[in-house]
């Protein structure tokens, strides 16, 4: 092996940075055309489309109550503030990775609904405590 020559000049260790790629600089300026997706798994979602058109509707109505709970948990993105309005229930907020499991979630929006109706009991019998007692 060859020794090494004295230029005179400070040698630099470490990598050579002139070649790493630069800040801002693209290697593809154009990038992956928008839609592109791997082709197995556009087939996938196609295939799961058309089975969803042929039988999801009856797959919901077959769930039990407890098991949409489950599936809304599953599928819900991460803290989803889920809304369920008029007399089927309270305000939810689900997280993905709940603190509590999916039975005590559904046992906690059960509670909630009896608590709701109480409260909607209570403000029932104060109103017609109050009309009967301006009739008076």
């Amino acid at each position: 092996m060859p020794k090494p020559v004295n230029t005179g000049n400070k040698q630099v260790s470490g990598p050579d940075y002139s070649t790493q790629i630069q800040p801002g600089q693209r290697l593809n300026p154009n990038g992956r055309p928008k839609g592109a997706k791997n082709k197995i798994t556009k087939l996938f979602i196609d295939d799961l489309t058309q089975e969803w058109i042929n039988r999801g509707n009856q797959a919901l109505q077959d769930l039990t109550s407890k098991e949409l709970v489950h599936a809304l948990i599953a599928v819900l993105p991460k803290d989803v503030l889920l809304a369920i309005q008029g007399d089927t229930g309270p305000n939810w907020v689900i997280s993905a990775s709940p603190v509590l499991s999916s039975d005590d979630w559904f046992k906690q929006a059960q509670e909630a609904q009896l608590e709701e109706a109480d409260k909607k009991l209570a403000i029932s019998e104060s109103l017609q405590i109050q009309r009967n007692s301006s009739h008076s």
